[in-house]
């Protein structure tokens, strides 16, 4: 995994985290893992960007192979679970 691209994700996972309302990580924009990720925008955001997100924040991480291998699998698994722990509690 790049660094760059691991630290940023965190980084957008924390921008979430701050930004998503109560429950909003089980259900809603980000309910999913698949829709958790979309809202991460690794390989850029797919529809009209959320009020808070930034240009930088929905430019593309990494290329779609990157993306649909299991490389960075671990990581959204583990982002997806501290931000549902947060936002949830």
């Amino acid at each position: 995994m790049k660094k760059k691209i691991v630290n940023e994700l965190h980084s957008r996972c924390n921008l979430l985290i701050k930004n998503a309302k109560p429950n909003e990580i089980n259900t809603g924009m980000s309910g999913s893992r698949v829709r958790f990720c979309m809202a991460l925008a690794p390989i850029g955001y797919p529809g009209e960007k959320e009020e808070w997100m930034t240009d930088n924040y929905v430019k593309p991480l990494m290329d779609e192979d990157t993306y649909f291998s299991d490389e960075y699998d671990a990581l959204f698994e583990s982002l997806h679970k501290k931000a549902m722990e947060k936002v949830n509690k």
